[in-house]
Formats: structure tokens, C-alpha cells, sequence
């Protein structure tokens, strides 16, 4: 079985994608796909890559489509990409030939090998949002949160066949506005939650598939690094410091989106001029998680000085 790797990406992220495709292929077995705008074509032959037309993937699965629902119901299109990105992982179900492909997300460095196993797994975390499964229960008035871990993990391995019928069911509600899966999904969503983060691809698939396959997949612990775009990318992240990370986490994620925290680089700025760069990072990440274990390291008064260092605060 040759499972494809997918990743939805944005031009403006493919760069980085393309940075990672050694470190990807190095720790993930299967051709890579991508899925993103027809300006990604030529990028991606070059780089060796498949690659699916966004706007070719579904029947009226447009960024356009999505964008004008939003603005309609919520006069907030801000999440439109976001949104898109979740239907068009949900739409690959349609063009895939095998019983299965992965979800990756693109902003998501993997430290250790994906191993495929002869059963399944869901790698899960602890995160919970409430809206999600308020718009599940909208889809699928059967379903409930059943576990106290989360589906999302920056990637998923899926049945297609299950995400097929996912889809499916989605579209035969008739008690819900829309004809399409993904505008159906949208009209499930509460308008004030449509600008925020109303729905996920992830969750719902996770929850569909312990209800009505609970012997199918596996469950294991999951854990990475996420929000950390504040410090570092993936460029700086040094074979030392991989090792490092990897002894402590599954991936290490860099969210574009978010907001970049001025104070953290600050610290970081500082941590950096009395240790360099990677030991700089393994202890900003010792601070963010293990505050006594960052102290026992750096020690009460190299951490005074570290704080008080005149020149680093200035803005």
C-alpha cells in the first residue's frame, strides 16, 4: 500500500514546504501531493512533487465559494483560507485510489519516523473546543465527544472510504441550508463562531469514525511543539537542536498565522547573547514548559542578568 501524503499549502508557505521535503521524506514513507493554487504547478514539478488545482479538487469547492458564505453569514471573511483548507483535505477523499493518505500539515516539521502500523491509530492531545463539536452535533445529531483526548495533531491518517461517507451523509441532510458538503458545514456553524474557529475537519473525522468503526483505528499519545514562530523557523533549527527537541516531542510546528509576541523575541534575544543561538532555544522552550528546570539551569543570578540586560530592552 502506497499511502500519498497531503498537503493543502498556500503560496505563501510553499517556500517553507519546499525547505522541509528532505526532512519529510527522510521520517514520512509515501509520494508527496499537494494541494494549493495553479500558480503552485510549476513550483511543485520542479520540486518532484504531485500536484492538485485547489480550485479542480470538488464540484464548486471555491476559495471564492467559501469567502462569499462567510461574508454572508458572519461579514467576517478573515478564516476563509483556514476554513477552505479543512474542506479541501476532506474533498481528496474523491480523487484518492488508495484505502488510505495522510494528512500533513504543512507548518509541521516531524522529528521522529511516521511509522505505519499493520492497525491504524489516531495520535491524539489534549486540547479541547467546545464550538467543534456543537457544529458535529449540528452534522450529526448522534455524536458526542466520547473520549477526553483531541483529534488534532497537525496531521490524520484517513479511510478514504470513511471520509467518503462523511461527505455523503453531509450532503444528504436536508434540514441544513446548502447543496455542497463544505457549504452545509458552514450554515452548521453559529455566525459568531464562523470568525473564529467553528469547525474541524479533524475532529469531526475522529468522532465519526470512533462511533461507528471504534475497532478500526489505535490510539496514541501525541506531542509537539506548536506556537513557537515567535523565536525560531525551521531554517535555524539545527541538527543539535533536532535532537534535542526530538527527545522531547513527536513535531514542532510554526504557525504563520499567529501573531509574532515581541516579548518573547525580546527574551529570546537576550538568552541568545549569553549562550548562542541553539542553547538560546532549548532553553527558551525549558522556560515556556519546565520553568524549574530552566531555573536550575541558568541559575538565579544568570537569570537576573538575563532580565535586566540594558541594551536588549530597548524597543
Amino acid at each position: 500500500m502506497d499511502t500519498p501524503v497531503v498537503f493543502v499549502c498556500s503560496e505563501k508557505d510553499f517556500p517553507k514546504l519546499e525547505r522541509n521535503i528532505p526532512q519529510y521524506q527522510a521520517y514520512i514513507s509515501g509520494a508527496i501531493t499537494v494541494i494549493g493554487k495553479a500558480s503552485l504547478r510549476q513550483p511543485c514539478q520542479r520540486a518532484g512533487l504531485a500536484f492538485i488545482d485547489e480550485d479542480a479538487l470538488y464540484p464548486s469547492l471555491t476559495y471564492k465559494a467559501v469567502e462569499h458564505i462567510l461574508r454572508m453569514r458572519a461579514g467576517d471573511v478573515s478564516r476563509t483560507g483556514w476554513y477552505f483548507q479543512q474542506f479541501l483535505k476532506m474533498a481528496f477523499a474523491f480523487t484518492c485510489t488508495e484505502p488510505y493518505y495522510l494528512l500533513w500539515d504543512a507548518d509541521t516539521i516531524p522529528l521522529h519516523r511516521y511509522e505505519a502500523t499493520e492497525r491504524p491509530v489516531f495520535d491524539t492531545k489534549t486540547e479541547h473546543h467546545q464550538a467543534y463539536f456543537d457544529t458535529i452535533q449540528r452534522l450529526f445529531p448522534e455524536l458526542r465527544k466520547e473520549h477526553d483526548y483531541s483529534y488534532i495533531s497537525e496531521h490524520m491518517l484517513i479511510n478514504s472510504k470513511i471520509m467518503r461517507e462523511i461527505v455523503e451523509q453531509i450532503e444528504a441532510l436536508q434540514s441544513v441550508e446548502g447543496t455542497s458538503f463544505f457549504e452545509k458545514i458552514l450554515y452548521s456553524v453559529e455566525p459568531e463562531e464562523l470568525g473564529k474557529s467553528g469547525f474541524s475537519e479533524y475532529e469531526t473525522y475522529g468522532t465519526y469514525t470512533a462511533h461507528y468503526y471504534p475497532q478500526l483505528y489505535g490510539q496514541r499519545d501525541w506531542t509537539s511543539l506548536r506556537e513557537e514562530n515567535d523565536w525560531c523557523n525551521a531554517d535555524v533549527l539545527s541538527p543539535r537542536l533536532k535532537g534535542w527537541l526530538a527527545q522531547r516531542f513527536d513535531a514542532v510546528s510554526f504557525d504563520s498565522w499567529r501573531a509574532v509576541n515581541r516579548h518573547k523575541q525580546k527574551f529570546m534575544l537576550r538568552l541568545s547573547y549569553f549562550y548562542g543561538h541553539d542553547d538560546a532555544l532549548r532553553l527558551y522552550v525549558l522556560y515556556v514548559r519546565d520553568r524549574m528546570e530552566f531555573l536550575r539551569q541558568v541559575g538565579a543570578k544568570r537569570f537576573l542578568k538575563i532580565v535586566l540586560f540594558p541594551w536588549l530592552l530597548k524597543e
